[in-house]
């Protein structure tokens, strides 16, 4: 979960469009934010606050691969999940708001 937490991190845009991986940026200042970067825009969302999907259906945190496999991707290919922030429902799946852990 630490993976997507960060994934999601870098790729949320901030006021100014800009960027960060939270723990990359206040790891190079010594552990403070910088003067012009407010402490939100460097958090990381707390697993709890993330959902992995496989085929439109949330998976339990707890959830092996194994049983995902067998239970819901049911397909001899590649198992593709995707992530998203907790709150971010629709209908179908889009890139805005589920992303693939391949990213």
């Amino acid at each position: 979960m630490a993976y997507v937490s960060t994934k999601l991190s870098e790729q949320q845009p901030t006021g100014s469009q800009r960027t960060f991986s939270g723990a990359n940026k206040v790891s190079q200042i010594g552990g403070r934010s910088p003067p012009d970067v407010s402490p939100s825009e460097t958090e990381i969302p707390p697993p709890q606050d993330i959902e992995i999907l496989c085929r439109g259906q949330v998976i339990d945190p707890n959830t092996n691969l194994g049983t995902v496999r067998w239970l819901i991707w049911r397909n001899p290919k590649d198992l593709e999940l995707c992530y998203r922030r907790r709150g971010e429902h629709t209908s179908a799946a889009t890139p805005d708001t589920e992303r693939s852990l391949d990213d």
